[in-house]
């Protein structure tokens, strides 16, 4: 997820090209929009993060299921024996 982060920083560089290539028109929807995606694609990013730690922490190790026989004992109730 670390790897997406310069995206968030081509979108900032982004901005602040647009901005200074409007000489002096006031119509900052360029800026607006950008910034929107950009802090979205951040919020986005964080979570994602967050979601990759916590279910790394609470993970649950996988159980090994062994049978009886492997364990050199076996339960008498199920014996072909009379």
């Amino acid at each position: 997820m670390r790897q997406n982060w310069h995206v968030v920083v081509e979108a900032e560089e982004q901005v602040k090209r647009e901005l200074n290539n409007q000489e002096g028109s006031k119509d900052n929807t360029l800026a607006i929009v950008l910034g929107t995606l950009g802090g979205v694609l951040g919020v986005a990013l964080i979570a994602g993060e967050g979601y990759m730690f916590y279910t790394k922490k609470y993970k649950k190790p996988k159980r090994e299921v062994i049978s009886l026989e492997e364990l050199g004992d076996t339960n008498p109730t199920f014996t072909d024996e009379d």
